[in-house]
């Protein structure tokens, strides 16, 4: 997560990985807002370079597609699932 706008949490990475820990989606993620006001690259290891779409980033948009459609259907686990959600 990081701060967008000055006080709202934006995502700014997507993982999910299958029971087996094979990756199915990882991807920096564009938060919606107007503006990151603080990356939090101490907790979250992003940077501004990490959040450009040359770099492979994709929009919230997308991520939120892409989840949804791996997703759907499925039994979730995981930590903290009520917050990331």
């Amino acid at each position: 997560m990081v701060e967008v706008d000055g006080s709202i949490d934006g995502l700014a990475r997507v993982s999910i990985v299958n029971y087996n820990g094979v990756v199915l989606l990882d991807k920096f993620v564009i938060p919606e807002g107007k503006m990151i006001t603080n990356y939090r690259t101490w907790v979250s290891g992003v940077t501004p370079d990490k959040l450009r779409t040359e770099n492979g980033a994709i929009f919230f948009k997308e991520a939120k597609k892409k989840a949804h459609a791996i997703l759907k259907d499925k039994i979730i686990v995981g930590h903290s699932v009520n917050h990331d959600f």
